[in-house]
C-alpha cells in the first residue's frame, strides 16, 4: 500500500475503483502531484494528471478489486481488456504508467460476494495499521456499490474510525441498471452473457438491499455524487438510494448533483462541477473531520 502525504495528515482515504479501471485512475482526486501506485510485485510507479484537483487526503491503493491483473497473457481477450485500460487512461489524461493491466473475467461480479470481501479486508487492515487515522472511504460507481453493500457489514468497533463516506454514482443493482438503460429484451441479453462470461450473479445482493437492510448504519455521514449528464449510472439509479435511506431517517445524508460532467470525469470535466466538488468536500471535512 502506497499514499502520499497531502494537507491532513490524521485522515487516511480508502480508494474503491470503477469497473474496467485500475488503482491508477486514483490520481484523478489526488491533485496535480499524483501519487505512487503498486501495479505488480515489486513495481510501483507514479501516476499524475496535471488537471486534477485535490478532493482526497493521503489516498490509499491496495490490490485492485478481484478483477484486475497484471500478468501478461496470450489470451485476446486480455489484450483488449489492456486495451479498454490504456483507452481509460488516455481519456483521464493519467500519466507515469507503463503497466498493462486487465480484467480476469472468471472474478468479475460487479459488486458481488468477491468484491465485497475484498473491500471489508482493506477496510479492517487500515483499521488495524493506522488505528489513530480519521478513515474516509471513497468509491466511484461500481466501487462505490461495494462500498454500500460492505457498509451493511462493518461491526461498531470499526464504524466509529471512519468519518466520512463519499459515493460517486452508485447503481441501485446490475438488473436495475440495465433495464433503465436498455431496452427489456436488450437488458435480458447482457443479464445472461454476464452470467455466463463472469461470476456475477443477477441474485446477488445488491446496494439497494444493503440500504434497506435493518443493519445499515444510519450515523455515518454519507455523501452521494450525482451528474444530471452521467448516462453511463443514470442519476435516477442512485436516486432510489437515496430516497431509501431518507426515507429510513438516514441523519447525515448529503447530495451533491453536478450539472455537466460526464460519467468517467466527474473531477475533471467541467470547472463549475469542479469548483462545486471541491466546496461540498470542504465543507464535510470541517463538519466531519
Amino acid at each position: 500500500m502506497e499514499r502520499i502525504p497531502q494537507n491532513r495528515e490524521d485522515v487516511l482515504t480508502i480508494y474503491f475503483q470503477g469497473a474496467f479501471a485500475s488503482r491508477t485512475q486514483a490520481c484523478k482526486y489526488a491533485g496535480p502531484k499524483g501519487l505512487d501506485i503498486r501495479v505488480s510485485d515489486g513495481q510501483v510507479e507514479h501516476v499524475f494528471n496535471p488537471r486534477s484537483p485535490e478532493l482526497l487526503h493521503n489516498i490509499v491503493t491496495y490490490d485492485d478489486l478481484s478483477d484486475v491483473d497484471y500478468e501478461r497473457s496470450y489470451n485476446p481477450l486480455y489484450w483488449l481488456m489492456s486495451l479498454a485500460h490504456c483507452g481509460a487512461n488516455s481519456h483521464n489524461n493519467v500519466y507515469g504508467t507503463s503497466s498493462m493491466p486487465h480484467n480476469v473475467l472468471s472474478q468479475t461480479d460487479l459488486s458481488g460476494p468477491l468484491d465485497v470481501e475484498q473491500c471489508l479486508s482493506v477496510i479492517e487492515y487500515c483499521i488495524g495499521k493506522f488505528p489513530e487515522k480519521k478513515l474516509v472511504l471513497f468509491g466511484c460507481s461500481r466501487g462505490a456499490s461495494v462500498l454500500l453493500i460492505a457498509m451493511e457489514r462493518l461491526k461498531t468497533d470499526q464504524l466509529r474510525h471512519i468519518r466520512l463516506v463519499i459515493v460517486e454514482a452508485p447503481f441501485a443493482s446490475i438488473p436495475s441498471l440495465l433495464f433503465e438503460k436498455f431496452p427489456f429484451y436488450l437488458a435480458s441479453l447482457m443479464l445472461s452473457i454476464l452470467e455466463r462470461t463472469t461470476s456475477f450473479k443477477r441474485n446477488q445482493p445488491s446496494p439497494l438491499d444493503a440500504v434497506t437492510s435493518l443493519n445499515f448504519p444510519v450515523r455515518t455521514p454519507l455523501l452521494f455524487v450525482t451528474s444530471k449528464k452521467d448516462w453511463w449510472v443514470p442519476p435516477v439509479e442512485t436516486g432510489q438510494l437515496i430516497e431509501m435511506l431518507r426515507v429510513k431517517g438516514y441523519l447525515d445524508l448529503h447530495h451533491l448533483e453536478l450539472e455537466h460532467s460526464n460519467h468517467f470525469r466527474m473531477s475533471l470535466d467541467h470547472p463549475d462541477d469542479i469548483h462545486s466538488y471541491r466546496e461540498k468536500l470542504a465543507f464535510l471535512y470541517q463538519k466531519y473531520l
